[in-house]
């Protein structure tokens, strides 16, 4: 079943914690609020997906929205030294990675098409005081309207 909604994106995001081993936490679309929750009240590691950006496109009965969404994938915790931070980089890329691949077997299922983007993101070090560490990344879904005007 291929979505049509942001709502249901982001109910899918919400779910990724069921289907992403060590994914404990999601937050979708409340960027400011979750930079100001204590950190005790965020479930880590963690997904952030901010707002997305939108995007209209083809026409008539080929109708489609993209959503381009920035996602942070991140820990926190305190590092003694560069080789602890570095280690839980590395625990971040392998989630990413466990991540990007669920997104692209959920895509494959036809539940929404992925779009070429960024293949490059950014590390996350020692961000915010929940000295949070990992990565962003930024992804483009499309989803498919039937509805005619």
């Amino acid at each position: 079943m291929f979505f049509k909604t942001y709502a249901e994106l982001v109910t899918y995001f919400e779910g990724l914690t069921a289907t992403v081993t060590g994914l404990n936490g999601v937050t979708v679309g409340a960027d400011e609020e979750l930079l100001d929750q204590q950190s005790s009240r965020i479930k880590y590691p963690h997904l952030r997906v901010d707002t997305p950006e939108i995007r209209f496109v083809n026409e008539d009965e080929n109708m489609a929205t993209q959503y381009t969404f920035r996602m942070y994938v991140m820990t926190n915790g305190p590092t003694k030294t560069n080789k602890e931070e570095n280690q839980r980089l590395s625990d971040m890329a392998r989630l990413c990675e466990r991540l990007i691949r669920r997104l692209w077997q959920d895509a494959d299922a036809d539940k929404f098409d992925i779009i070429q983007g960024d293949k490059t993101g950014d590390a996350i070090r020692r961000w915010s005081g929940d000295n949070c560490l990992g990565w962003w990344f930024s992804l483009t879904i499309q989803l498919y309207t039937d509805e005619c005007a």
